[in-house]
């Protein structure tokens, strides 16, 4: 799934349209502001980048220290991958039909 991410940007696949659409807290609880697309963008490019290895063995972006979370990042590594672990297992999608 890292890999898979880490070659999509290195080869500067990873496009987000302008047009994009998220879903927050403000969308649940109209106490809470929402948040524009371009901060969300800053939080999951800031995500990817902390990703290492960890002494225990475990790959993440988290920083308990620092409070610092993974989840944008894991969600999109978790699309990236499950795209195309789908795509390779269906003969159809392949062209292969």
């Amino acid at each position: 799934m890292v890999q898979q991410m880490y070659m999509l940007l290195v080869d500067g696949r990873i496009v987000i349209s302008d047009a994009a659409v998220t879903v927050g807290r403000a969308d649940f609880d109209a106490r809470k502001p929402s948040i524009p697309l371009t901060e969300q963008v800053q939080s999951l490019s800031d995500q990817l980048r902390r990703f290492k290895d960890h002494d225990d063995g475990t790959i993440s972006g988290k920083n308990a220290a620092s409070g610092d979370n993974d989840d944008l990042a894991m969600a999109l590594m978790l699309t990236v991958f499950w795209s195309i672990s789908v795509r390779m297992s269906d003969p159809s999608i392949r062209g292969e039909v």
